[in-house]
């Protein structure tokens, strides 16, 4: 076995994107995967409920609060979006 061989401790999956040169390649990979996890997230699905847009877990929730309380889940949001509650410091 070859003793100056280096095995990193966590697996960090390639950068294709940024395998130009040795100093900048961790820096591009940086950039890339900051880049790419961004776009993920903007591209997440919205759900509308009433005149809101969701993310996939709020909409669920809403609609279990929904179930759960014999409400339409734009009665809801409409209760949510009245009861907000400004906090004295």
């Amino acid at each position: 076995m070859e003793q100056n061989k280096k095995h990193p401790l966590v697996h960090r999956p390639s950068a294709e994107i940024a395998t130009r040169g040795r100093r900048t390649s961790r820096v591009m990979a940086t950039v890339t995967r900051d880049i790419l996890a961004r776009a993920q997230a903007l591209s997440a699905a919205r759900f509308p409920i009433g005149e809101y847009l969701l993310r996939e877990q709020d909409y669920r929730q809403i609609l279990d609060w929904a179930d759960h309380l014999s409400m339409e889940p734009e009665a809801v949001i409409q209760h949510l979006a009245r009861s907000r509650k400004i906090l004295s410091a």
